[in-house]
């Protein structure tokens, strides 16, 4: 055999060997090929499919070791504003972020929620991805950016996801008429912007309980006005979204009570001002008089009305906490207000207060807000807050 042919075999094998040990793959970088942000949703389109983890993510995602996926928050830092401040990407409250995965879709991702950060149409925006941080589905030597850092720019534009402003009982003599509180079976009217206009192609998701999830019937659409029933299975403190599912675009989670009146009760109320920002996602706690332990809860939709769900007779004291972008203080606190099993109890309503105080609150070095924190403020001898 000649030297070249047994060069030629040399090589050959070894290439063999290479490849059966792993050798780096033949996929390129990947890239960040498009990034549109609005008021609600932010959509990133890559060139290739990326990593997504499975499931339904919560918080909990975000207390683990990093990962290399796209959904995972904590590799996509954002920021807005001029000059341009970090804004926390994040599924814990108050931010309650969700993603979809539209890998199938053309390689892309959506996050939802963003309205809790808000954002204003025209904003400058900036995305960035480090390096080695969000991998190749498959290919596992193979990052976007290409072990370098990617950063993407531009300006918030106005949303074209479907929108929940309030959600109200619409059955007729019942109870809750008008709130957002139910019983399975119940007429229920969803108010908001770009809902599909058919109700083949619109979806109302309900969550509740532990990891339990149920669709409902819609009986009426339009582009404002969408009306379902609250369908079996649901109970308590559940979460509801709508779904456009042509073009796959959806809203954000509203709260919303399903009580059984034989055994729960149930407190309503409203909170008004004369600026909008300041109603909407405001959210009520109530701490049983006398006892300690977590608060029942509840995030005003913006028509300012809310509900608490509870499942003893007792005396509680309710408190609000201003939601992002109000102009205004919270209302006053409120003392014993008693909860009856099997009745609803109307509180009374509060109004948001002319702010006599105002602040930022930013890390130790001052360079970035610091979102979601609560503030409480008392006067002198702690008798009011």
């Amino acid at each position: 055999m000649s030297k070249t042919k047994k060069f030629f075999s040399v090589a050959m094998m070894a290439t063999t060997i290479l490849w059966s040990m792993g050798a780096p793959s033949i996929v390129a970088a990947l890239s960040v090929t498009n990034v549109t942000v609005s008021t609600t949703s932010a959509e990133i389109t890559f060139d290739g499919p990326v990593q997504m983890l499975p499931g339904s993510l919560d918080g909990s995602i975000e207390l683990g070791a990093s990962t290399v996926a796209a959904n995972d928050l904590r590799n996509n830092v954002f920021k807005t504003g001029d000059p341009l401040a970090t804004r926390n990407l994040s599924r814990f409250d108050p931010y309650n972020m969700t993603t979809q995965d539209l890998m199938s879709a053309g390689n892309k991702m959506r996050i939802y929620g963003l309205k809790n950060l808000n954002l204003s149409q025209n904003t400058p925006w900036q995305l960035s991805i480090g390096a080695n941080q969000i991998r190749h589905v498959t290919s596992t030597d193979v990052f976007v950016g290409g072990g370098a850092s990617t950063t993407i720019t531009g300006t918030v534009g106005a949303s074209v996801d479907p929108i929940i402003n309030y959600i109200t009982n619409t059955q007729t003599g019942d109870t809750c008429l008008g709130y957002p509180c139910a019983n399975v079976g119940d007429e229920v009217t969803f108010s908001g912007i770009n809902f599909a206009t058919s109700t083949s192609v619109v979806q109302v998701l309900w969550r509740f309980g532990e990891g339990s999830s149920a669709t409902s019937t819609v009986s009426s659409v339009n582009a404002t006005t969408l009306v379902t029933t609250i369908p079996t299975g649901v109970s308590g403190r559940a979460e509801v979204n709508i779904t456009n599912l042509i073009p796959n675009r959806s809203s954000d989670f509203q709260p919303f009570i399903v009580w059984n009146s034989d055994t729960q009760a149930v407190m309503v109320g409203s909170v008004t001002s004369t600026t909008a920002a300041d109603i909407d996602g405001a959210r009520v706690q109530a701490f049983q008089s006398g006892q300690m332990g977590a608060p029942i809860g509840f995030e005003t939709h913006s028509n300012g009305k809310y509900a608490l769900l509870d499942n003893t007779t007792a005396a509680y004291n309710v408190e609000f906490i201003t939601p992002p972008g109000a102009v205004k203080a919270a209302p006053a606190k409120l003392s014993s207000q008693v909860a009856t099993i099997g009745t609803m109890t109307t509180v009374a309503e509060q109004s948001f207060l002319v702010a006599t105080l105002g602040g930022t609150v930013t890390n130790p070095a001052g360079t970035e807000m610091i979102e979601g924190v609560e503030v409480v403020v008392h006067n002198n001898d702690w008798t009011i807050a």
